[in-house]
Formats: structure tokens, C-alpha cells, sequence
């Protein structure tokens, strides 16, 4: 038990004696303790020596390669899994893709074949249309048959009741005949009773056959006249009776006429015999109520000459006040009669003071040429020593040296100083001299300053001059415009007294009036009482009168048709000739108030109006109706924003979003960004139009849009004989054919190379100077219908001298022009057209490439961050005009990895190498010059680009030979020293500075890089920074 006790490395003799003595056993453990110590000791230093023996290493060595081998086989084991993952992705992606084809030839067949039922609906409902209008065609002709039924009856009335009068007219004059009958019997019985006696039978014979004679005569007379009113009435009778018969045959044969017509429409439609029982039992109301409609006529006849009273009452009103108005312009006419008399007087007195300025500057230049004479001659007079001294001191006077001839007559040697003469004497002369050339050249000198100022004078005349004729012109723009404004509006004052008048008429012949809804072009809708008789013109005389508009004329009202074609909705412009009822308008059908031709005015006098057409424009742009590109529309928004908010301040910037979105001012395909970003990049273009007015601003607005090639542009969709899509596209200036996507110009035809134009059942026919004839196919009668009246009305706005030249046959050319305005109120027509492009400068092709990266997805679902830096130097260049100069990378959060900077050097490649600008396209930019790549870091934790983004970098400062600043910091170039030393070496020649701080840059990566500029130091290169690198002086060394 003792010995299976006592522990190894204690004897038997001392664990017996430990046993008794615990210290002796406290000093043993201890004595163990420390050999355990010192073989512990010598253990780790042997295992020291043996970590570097080879063997050992070795091993190690290959057991990390075992764990490197197995680690590489398992990526390699999960690279072909991805690999055979990635084929039948591919796979599956390309039977997607022939699903997808196959997908979308059905639905182009189904298009095909919804088009073709499109166009078989649209016939069979134009023959619905076609037969109701037949049916109401004949029920028309049917009243008006009915009508003139009534009133042959009537006349048939009237023949009849002049027939009795007549037959009463001759008994009449019957019993006149024969009462004068029964008086020549009674006389002759006298004459039989009275021949008793001679002398009475002779007096009484005398008196008889006087009494006789006068009855006879007057007998005669009534026969004669009896006869004739006979003969008259006679013929009357017979007229009567013969055009009571024509009218008896007529009536029969429209009776005939109109039982065959009830007969047919009856086989046509038995519900047409009630409806014509209707209204014959209607007839029948109507000339039982005719004595109500005879009473109700005259009170309104009674009625309407009160109103006529009333506006007799206006019209003595309006006399005296243009009696009032005409007093107040022969006064008007006095003042300026008398302002033009001052004005002429001052002119006059200023230019009595210019004679008398220009007589004072003659008399002074005489003063000087005399002084200068005299200067010569005493010059003359003077030694050659004089004469240098003086030439010397006066280089005025060496100028005139060659004019200082002296004049023919005067001795030039009389006065001159003997060289043997003394010297104080020709001393003192000398300064005589001297003295009176300082003189003059005082008083020169005034003569100059006086000379100055009169010049001046002269100056400020002419400026007050122009300024007195610029304000004279104002004046008289002024009173021009004035003048125009009276007119117009007297004329709206009687265009609203006349459709009040007619107005009353309408509700006093019981029609009643509809409310229409009404939209503008921003929105808002409206809401206008109007008659269905009232034609087109005045509904937009009623809107406009609404809305406070004045130049009415302009605009147009019209209908959306949704054709479903390729531009989605049709606009149907209706006639302004054509009633309300004639062109379908109901209140509930859907009305537009807009500008159908985009022409600019002379005078914007109308402000609602710019305001409208303004808007209109702006609609078109932010629906890219109008395709623009991103310079375009930032700078446009800016108009904008000046017109709606001012002058920019920055509460006002807070409110841009403020119950609107970015497609208030941006179109969908560049407003790309948040809301911040545009925010402030709308107010550093809104700073730009300060001391703008509203109307200046839309001014701008417009103008800018008329240099875009879409300007005023109406589009069609058309194809051609296979049925492919275009876009046809009518403005002021000719005829355009557009790609389905606007963005190239197939065929520009203005109007001058046009012979006319014209629909055909398929679409319309083009026609050009020549032999050349273009047939476009509508995909509607509608389209085609619009296209061809909008040409012919946008060639009657041309000039008429621009007309006269061309001669081009326009059919219907009153109807046409009957409801245009005056082409004379607009600036003539664009003369040159921009070609469309997607890009107006390289950076802008550079930026859409990139933020179309920038909005793709990674594989965590975000979208990439672009470098904010980059992305503002960008915006500086497109929006500004200016180069960009720098690719700065640099500092950017989050970091640029090596994928990111790899997708921006493919798009820099292709920017620069690979896209060309179209042919025609005279406003493209070259503005990519960078000078500058900035590619550092504040750390090596913040740096993400790799070696392996080094490669990429060369490829990148090749692109860029006037590359002069380069920093790379924090990447390491330890292992592609070389490859960024050739492409220092063949790109950048004019390289002056380099930054490489933290770049794992050894002694041989820079003899690498370094070398390549030579033994000696570069004249090129003025900055290197290799700070934070694994350099030592002597690898410096050789390169100070």
C-alpha cells in the first residue's frame, strides 16, 4: 500500500522520510516543481529550433496545401454546381425567350386581329351612323312633305276665298248693268209720254238727247270700264283656276308622292306609322293651339320692341359716349400735337447748339493749326543743337518734324546763330524758345481736353437723341397697342351684345338652354350654358368669355376619340361653322378648350392666352409628347418655376413638391432621382431667370421649345404598304415622317418641295415637286381626315407672299380659311428645323448610360448609389454648357467597388470610342475633356477598388490623353506596377501630378512605374506624393 502510494519520481527512502517530516516533503515537491520548470524550458526551446528546422516547415507547409487542396477542390465542386445552375438558368432563360417570342406573335396576331374588328366595328357602326341619318333624312323630308302639304292647303283656302270674292264682285256690277237698263226705260217712256207738244218734245228732246248723251257717255264709260274689270276678272278667274288646278295636281301628286313614301317607310319599319300618327295628331294640337301661339307671338312681338326701346336707349348712350371718347382724342390728338411741336423745337435748339459747337471746335482747330505753324517756325529758326535738345524733350514735336517746312517767302537763315557765335547768347535763345514751346504745348494740351469734352457733349447728344426717339417709338407702340386693345375689345362688347340679343330670341322661341362641361388643357373644367343651335364658334366665344379670354379666335374646341392606336386618343377638332346638335354634343360628352395651331403671335396681349398656350406646351413636354432631351427639360423646368414662383428664394425652393410631383416639371424618363436631388438642382437653375416676369418667363418657355425639333409638331400614326408604324407630323413649316419612337426623321418635306395633298380611301396622298408620291395608310378615317385639314390650314397661315409663290392647290379654300385669324398676327414660320437625337452631348450620353445602371438592381433587390461627386460635375456640364474636367471618384460613400468602377470605364469606352453622333445633328458637344482622375480614399478599410481594378485603370487613362492629375491612394499597385507604368507611359504625356500615398508601393513598383519617364526627372511631372509606402531612401534616391 506505501509503495503503490508513493509517486514516481520520488525514491522509496525519501517518500518514508517525507513522510514523518512534511517540510522535507514541501522541499521535494518543490525540487520537482522546479525540473518540471527547467525541462518545460528546455522543451520550448528545442520546439523553437525546431520550427525553423526544414522539415518541420515543410510539413507544415504541406498540410496547409492539403487544407488549400481540399479547400480549392470544394470551390471547384461549388463552381461547376453554379456552372451547371448558370446553363439551365441560360436554359430556361432561352426557352423564356422563345415563349416570349412566341407570346408575342400571338399577341401581334391578336393585335392584327383586334385591328380588324376595330376597323369591321368602325364600318358597321358608320353604317348604323349612315342608315340613322337616312332614317332621319326621311322623316325630315317626311315634315317637310307634311308642310307643304298644310300650306298648299291653305293656298287652296286663300284661291277658293278670292274665287267667292270675286264671283261676288260680278254680281255686283250684273245688278249695276241692269239698273242702268231699267233707267234707259224709264227715259224712253218719258220721251213717248213728253211728245204731246213740239216745243216741249224739242226742249224736252233737247234735254233728253243731252240727258241721254251725258247717260250714254257715262253708259260707256261704266261698260268700258265694266268690260274691262269683266276682262280682268275673267282672266284672274282663269289664272285662279288654273293655278288652283296646278295646285290641286300638285297636291296630288305629293299626296301620291307622300303615300308612296308611307308606304316604303312602312315596309321599312312599322314603327314609323306610329310615329307619323304622332305627329299628325301633333299638327293637328298645333292648329288647334295656333290662336295661343298667335297671342303669345304678339306679346313677345310687344316684348321685343320694349327691348328694342331698351337698346335704342343703350345705342343714344354709346353715341354720346363715343362723342365723349371722340372729344377726349381731339384733346388727346392736341397734347400730342403739341408734345411733337416741343419736340421739334428742342430739336432745333440742340441742333443750333451742335452748329454752334461744331463753329467753336472749327475756330479752335484754326487756333491750332496757327499755333502749330507758329511752334514750326520757331522750330526752324532754331540751331541743330536746340533742334535735337528740343526733339528730346518734345517726341510731339519729332512727330512733326516732316510739317515744320517753312512757308515759301520767309529766310530761314537770317535768324540763325553763327556757330562761332557765343555761347550765352544762343543759350538764352534757347530758352526763349523753350519757354514758348512750353507754351503751346499747354495750350495743346487744352485744345485737347476741349476737344475731348466736346466729344463728349457730342456723345451724351446722340444718347439723349436715341433715347428720345426709343422713347417716342414706346409711346407710339403703346398707343398702337392701345388702340388694338380699344378694338378688341369693342368688339368682344358687341360680340356679347349680340349673343345676349340672340339670346333672349332663342329663349323667347322657347328653346332651352344645356349646361356643358368644358376642359382646359390644365385640368380644369368649366361649365357653360349654351343653346344646341349655337354653333361651335360661339360655344368658344361663351367659354372664353368665361374664362376672361380675348383673342378667342385662337382656339378650338375638340373631342377625344380613343382609336387605341399607337398615340392612344384622337383629337376631333369639331367645325366652328357646324350647331352644337349637328356635330353630336351632348352635356355629357367630353369637350376640350385648346390651341389647335402652334404658331407664335407677334404680341403676347392676351395674357390668359399665353397662359393657356404656355400650359398646353408644358403638357406636352412632361408627357414626353414632345420627346426632349435632359438639358432641355432642366432648363425649361426652370422657366417654369420663375413663372409660377419668381424669384427664387429658399422657402420658395421648399415649396416645388408641395402637392405636385416631379412630373409637374420633369418627364418620366429624366426625373430618375429623389426629390432632394431635384429639388436642389431645380433651385440652382431657378437662380438663373431672377428679374424675370411671369409673361417674360413663359416668353422664354416658349421660345426654347421652338428650337427643339418637335416644335408644334400634331402627330398621326400612319404605315406604310407593310403595315409598319410611323409617325406622321404636320406643323407650321411642312409635312414630317417619324420613327415609331420620334427619335429619327425618315422624311422632311416643307411646304415649299409640296404640289398638294389630298385623302384617298386608304389614308392620304402626299404629293411633291416632281414625280414622287407618298400614299401613308391612316389607321382611321378620323386621322386622315385631321392630318389633311390641318395641312391646309396651317399653309392659308402662311404669309400671303409666301403663298404666292408656292401656288398650291388647297380644295374648299373659303371653307378653309373662313375660320382662321389673320397670318399677319404670327412671326413668320421656323426656317430651319433641328434633326431629333436621343443626346445633345456626349456627357449626356455618358449620364443616361450611367443612371440607367445606377437604376438596376443588385443581387440584394437595392439599386447602386452613383458618386455624387461625378454625378453634380455632370449636372454642372449639361446644364451649364461647360466640359467636364474631372472624373472624381474620390471619397465617395458608399466606396466604388471594382465591379462599379468597371461598369463606368465600359460606359466611358463607349461614350468616347464607340457612339456616333447623328449626321445632321449641327448642336452636338464635345464635352468630355477630363484632366483629372480621382480614385482615392481616406483609408485602406474606405478603399474597395482592388489590383485587380488596375487593368482597368489603364484602359481609362488611355481614353483621356490630356490627362495632367491622377490619384490613385490607398490601392494597392505592389503586383500591377507594371501595367500602370505603360499606361502612364502611352497615355499620359502631359501628367503633372501623381498622388500614390498608401499604395503597397515597394522599391521595384517604383522603378516600374518611375522608369518609364527616364533617367532624368520629367519637365511634365511637378507633384509626386508617395507617403505611406514601403520605400527607403536609397529606393528613392536615384530618382531625385
Amino acid at each position: 500500500m506505501t509503495e503503490a502510494t508513493c509517486p514516481q519520481w520520488l525514491s522509496q527512502a525519501e517518500y518514508l522520510r517525507c513522510r514523518t517530516d512534511p517540510y522535507r516533503a514541501l522541499d521535494a515537491a518543490q525540487r520537482r516543481v522546479n525540473d518540471i520548470r527547467r525541462s518545460i524550458l528546455a522543451l520550448r526551446s528545442s520546439i523553437r529550433a525546431l520550427e525553423d528546422h526544414p522539415v518541420v516547415q515543410l510539413g507544415r507547409a504541406a498540410r496547409h496545401f492539403e487544407k488549400l487542396r481540399a479547400e480549392h477542390f470544394a470551390l471547384d465542386d461549388v463552381h461547376s454546381e453554379k456552372l451547371q445552375q448558370r446553363t439551365a438558368l441560360m436554359r430556361i432563360a432561352d426557352t423564356l425567350r422563345e415563349e416570349k417570342r412566341v407570346l408575342l406573335g400571338e399577341i401581334n396576331v391578336a393585335r392584327r386581329g383586334v385591328m380588324v374588328q376595330r376597323v369591321e366595328c368602325d364600318d358597321i357602326s358608320a353604317a348604323c351612323r349612315r342608315h340613322e341619318r337616312e332614317q332621319k333624312a326621311r322623316l325630315a323630308l317626311q315634315e317637310v312633305q307634311e308642310v307643304q302639304l298644310a300650306a298648299l292647303i291653305e293656298q287652296e283656302r286663300d284661291c277658293s276665298e278670292r274665287l267667292a270674292a270675286a264671283r261676288a264682285e260680278f254680281d255686283a256690277l250684273s245688278s249695276a248693268a241692269e239698273q242702268h237698263n231699267q233707267r234707259i226705260c224709264s227715259l224712253t217712256t218719258l220721251h213717248e209720254h213728253l211728245s204731246g207738244t213740239r216745243a216741249e218734245q224739242e226742249r224736252a228732246a233737247a234735254a233728253l238727247r243731252k240727258d241721254v248723251t251725258q247717260q250714254e257717255a257715262e253708259l260707256a264709260e261704266v261698260l268700258a270700264g265694266l268690260w274691262d274689270y269683266k276682262t280682268e276678272v275673267s282672266t284672274r278667274v282663269v289664272a285662279l283656276q288654273r293655278l288652283a288646278q296646278e295646285r290641286q295636281d300638285e297636291l296630288e301628286r305629293v299626296r301620291r308622292l307622300s303615300e308612296h313614301e308611307v308606304d316604303t317607310l312602312a315596309a321599312h319599319n312599322k314603327a314609323l306609322g306610329d310615329a307619323l300618327k304622332k305627329t299628325s295628331e301633333l299638327l293637328l294640337r298645333v292648329r288647334t293651339e295656333s290662336r295661343t301661339f298667335k297671342d303669345t307671338t304678339r306679346n313677345a312681338i310687344a316684348d321685343g320692341q320694349l327691348e328694342v326701346q331698351k337698346y335704342m336707349g343703350v345705342v343714344e348712350l354709346v353715341k354720346e359716349q363715343n362723342l365723349g371718347l371722340r372729344s377726349a382724342i381731339g384733346r388727346a390728338e392736341e397734347v400730342l400735337r403739341q408734345s411733337t411741336h416741343h419736340a421739334a423745337e428742342k430739336n432745333t435748339i440742340n441742333n443750333k447748339s451742335l452748329i454752334e459747337q461744331a463753329n467753336l471746335v472749327s475756330k479752335l482747330h484754326m487756333e491750332v493749326q496757327s499755333t502749330l505753324e507758329e511752334v514750326r517756325l520757331a522750330e526752324a529758326q532754331l540751331c541743330s543743337f536746340c533742334r535735337e535738345q528740343l526733339s528730346a524733350g518734345l517726341p510731339s514735336l519729332q512727330q512733326d518734324k516732316e510739317g515744320a517746312a517753312p512757308r515759301p517767302g520767309v529766310n530761314v537763315d537770317t535768324g540763325l546763330p553763327s556757330p562761332r557765335g557765343s555761347v550765352a547768347e544762343t543759350s538764352d535763345k534757347f530758352v526763349a524758345v523753350h519757354g514758348v514751346v512750353e507754351t503751346r504745348t499747354e495750350e495743346l494740351q487744352e485744345v485737347s481736353r476741349l476737344r475731348e469734352a466736346l466729344n463728349a457733349v457730342n456723345l451724351q447728344l446722340l444718347r439723349e437723341r436715341g433715347e428720345r426717339e426709343a422713347e417716342r417709338q414706346l409711346e407710339e407702340d403703346d398707343r398702337l397697342r392701345r388702340a388694338a386693345d380699344a378694338e378688341v375689345t369693342h368688339r368682344a362688347e358687341e360680340e356679347r351684345r349680340r349673343l345676349s340679343q340672340q339670346d333672349a330670341e332663342k329663349k323667347g322661341a322657347g328653346e332651352a338652354a344645356l349646361t356643358y362641361t368644358v376642359q382646359f388643357v390644365d385640368g380644369t373644367k368649366r361649365r357653360v350654358d349654351a343653346f344646341p343651335s349655337d354653333t361651335v364658334a360661339v360655344m368658344i366665344f361663351r367659354v372664353a368669355l368665361r374664362a376672361g379670354i380675348v383673342q378667342w379666335r385662337m382656339f378650338y374646341l375638340a373631342e377625344l376619340a380613343d382609336e387605341g392606336t399607337v398615340l392612344g386618343s384622337v383629337h376631333r377638332y369639331l367645325s366652328r361653322s357646324a350647331t352644337l346638335e349637328d356635330e353630336g354634343v351632348t352635356p355629357q360628352t367630353a369637350l376640350l378648350f385648346e390651341f389647335k395651331h402652334y404658331k407664335r403671335p407677334l404680341h403676347w396681349d392676351d395674357a390668359v392666352a399665353q397662359e393657356l398656350f404656355f400650359r398646353q406646351l408644358q403638357q406636352h413636354i412632361v408627357r414626353e409628347y414632345y420627346p426632349v432631351s435632359e438639358a432641355v427639360a432642366v432648363q425649361l423646368a426652370s422657366y417654369e418655376l420663375q413663372a409660377v414662383f419668381g424669384d427664387f428664394t429658399a422657402q420658395k425652393s421648399l415649396l416645388y413638391f408641395d402637392r405636385v410631383g416631379l412630373e409637374a416639371y420633369l418627364p418620366i424618363s429624366v426625373s430618375a432621382h429623389e426629390y432632394d436631388y431635384w429639388q436642389q438642382r431645380l433651385a440652382t437653375n431657378h437662380r438663373r431667370r431672377a428679374g424675370l416676369t411671369a409673361t417674360q418667363a413663359r416668353c422664354g418657355y416658349i421660345d426654347v421649345v421652338s428650337t427643339t425639333p418637335w416644335w408644334g409638331m400634331t402627330f398621326f400614326d400612319v404605315r406604310d404598304r407593310d403595315n409598319c408604324p410611323f409617325i406622321a407630323g404636320v406643323a407650321e413649316d411642312g409635312f414630317y415622317v417619324f420613327s415609331a419612337s420620334k427619335q429619327e426623321c425618315l422624311d422632311a418635306i416643307p411646304f415649299p418641295d409640296l404640289v398638294g395633298w389630298e385623302r384617298c380611301p386608304a389614308g392620304v396622298v402626299i404629293r411633291r415637286r416632281g414625280t414622287h408620291t407618298m400614299t401613308l395608310y391612316a389607321t382611321s378615317q378620323l386621322q386622315a381626315k385631321e392630318l389633311v385639314d390641318l395641312l391646309s390650314e396651317y399653309y392659308m397661315l402662311l404669309p400671303q407672299r409666301v403663298r404666292d409663290g408656292m401656288r398650291i392647290d388647297v380644295g374648299d379654300l373659303e371653307t378653309v380659311s373662313a375660320g382662321l385669324v389673320s397670318p399677319t398676327v404670327f412671326e413668320f414660320p421656323v426656317v430651319s428645323r433641328p434633326h431629333p437625337a436621343p443626346y445633345e452631348s456626349r456627357v449626356e450620353c455618358m449620364k443616361a448610360a450611367y443612371m440607367s445602371y445606377c437604376a438596376e438592381v443588385d443581387e440584394l433587390g437595392q439599386q447602386h448609389v452613383p458618386a455624387a461627386a461625378l454625378l453634380r460635375a455632370m449636372d454642372r456640364a449639361v446644364d451649364d454648357g461647360t466640359a467636364l474636367d474631372a472624373l472624381d471618384l474620390a471619397m465617395a460613400d458608399p466606396p466604388v467597388d471594382d465591379r462599379h468602377f468597371a461598369v463606368l470605364a465600359e460606359i466611358l469606352t463607349f461614350t468616347l470610342r464607340e457612339y456616333e453622333p447623328p449626321e445632321k445633328h449641327e448642336g452636338w458637344k464635345e464635352n468630355i475633356a477630363v484632366t483629372a482622375v480621382l480614385l482615392a480614399q481616406a483609408s485602406v478599410e474606405r478603399q474597395l477598388l482592388t489590383a485587380s481594378s488596375v487593368p482597368t485603370i489603364a484602359k481609362v487613362i488611355a481614353l483621356f490623353p490630356a490627362l495632367q492629375t491622377l490619384d490613385l491612394s490607398y490601392i494597392p499597385l505592389d503586383t500591377t506596377s507594371e501595367q500602370l507604368g505603360g499606361a502612364l507611359a502611352r497615355g499620359a504625356k502631359q501628367l503633372r501630378r501623381l498622388v500614390l500615398r498608401g499604395c503597397r508601393v515597394g522599391a521595384r513598383a517604383l522603378q516600374s512605374i518611375l522608369v518609364i519617364f527616364g533617367s532624368q526627372k520629367p519637365n511634365a511631372l511637378e507633384h509626386l506624393d508617395l507617403e505611406d509606402n514601403f520605400l527607403t531612401h536609397a529606393a528613392i534616391h536615384p530618382f531625385l
